[in-house]
């Protein structure tokens, strides 16, 4: 209770999975320890975050994202004006919910909010999930009245007094899966492929190019990715644009996880003891990530720069095919 009303969080977040993921286990824990807590998310019109919160049953308000590229673009152009809008945007919601406290985890889309939430004395809290700090918690901390962090390395990158070294939440559903859905043939491995909302292209041509092989070996769980995916069907290839509650049932039931290195994923790869195949998005934070598994031996990473579609198969079955290397990458990414 706050001042004698119900407490409401707002969370902000979205444009892809790995700022919101976070925010949901939060959302989870929040609801099982306080059930008279209200809720509310702003996040993109087109990310993957809408149906993930329409499955919490949480209201959904959707504002303009201006995100910045770090590379001269048309986008970089019209980002001031985009931002202006999707200030107005977030003023406009927060009088009307008018939030206890507003949350998020990175995401250009959280940027307005927390800023118009300063404005209006709404205290804000950011995580920090990645190593290395993104833009946008980068322009939120100083208007944040809290910043957490994942590893205890991301202290001295923000300022001392307020920060604070907790690690980083997992989905509840991640852990105990909720559902049967995925009727895969019995006696073969199976391989979970996802590339994340913007890193899926170059993962899914990889895969289609190399379904003759994957397919003789195991069958193949893809995630292609809103809009991504091409119409190929063969026996044992399983795509999806995208899975909501069935996520937890098909890191389950993978033996071996293809995927990108977002460390929202890292995360629920070392909860769930899988052993991964990382391919790091080139030139970006996600190298930063890889580096932290293949430092510690805890998973098997893949240069994406020059990969052909033979290579990644020869990779893939490789490790597929080695019990005692499998089992040595779950025990170091635990």
């Amino acid at each position: 209770m706050v001042d004698g009303k119900k407490l409401c969080v707002l969370f902000a977040g979205g444009g892809t999975a790995g700022p919101v993921t976070p925010l949901l286990a939060v959302l989870e824990e929040l609801r099982a320890q306080k059930p008279d807590t209200s809720f509310h998310w702003i996040g993109t019109r087109r990310g993957p975050e809408r149906p993930l919160v329409a499955r919490m049953h949480v209201a959904f308000s959707a504002i303009s994202a201006a995100k910045i590229d770090r590379f001269l673009s048309l986008r970089n152009l019209i980002a001031p004006f985009l931002f202006l809008i999707s200030c107005w945007q977030a003023y406009r919601t927060l009088r009307e919910v008018r939030p206890d406290v507003i949350v998020a985890a990175g995401a250009f889309v959280a940027v307005p909010v927390v800023l118009m939430g300063r404005l209006l004395r709404i205290p804000a809290l950011i995580h920090q999930l990645d190593i290395r700090p993104g833009l946008a918690n980068k322009l939120m901390a100083p208007f944040a009245k809290a910043i957490t962090v994942t590893f205890e390395k991301s202290l001295q990158d923000f300022a001392g007094e307020k920060t604070f070294w907790t690690g980083a939440p997992v989905r509840r559903e991640i852990l105990q899966p909720q559902t049967d859905h995925l009727n895969l043939r019995q006696g073969k491995k199976a391989i979970l492929i996802f590339g994340g909302g913007t890193g899926a292209q170059a993962i899914n041509e990889l895969v289609v190019n190399a379904l003759d092989e994957l397919t003789q070996a195991a069958e193949i769980i893809h995630i292609t990715g809103k809009g991504k995916g091409k119409p190929v069907q063969r026996p044992g290839y399983y795509p999806f644009e995208f899975l909501a509650a069935e996520m937890g049932e098909a890191y389950a039931k993978a033996d071996l996880v293809v995927t990108r290195a977002g460390l929202g994923t890292f995360l629920e790869l070392a909860a769930l003891h899988k052993p991964s195949i990382i391919i790091p998005i080139p030139k970006s934070h996600q190298e930063d990530n890889a580096m932290v598994l293949w430092e510690a031996k805890a998973a098997l990473v893949l240069d994406q720069t020059g990969l052909s579609p033979q290579e990644f198969a020869n990779a893939v079955l490789k490790l597929l095919g080695n019990e005692i290397e499998m089992a040595r990458l779950s025990a170091h990414i635990a």
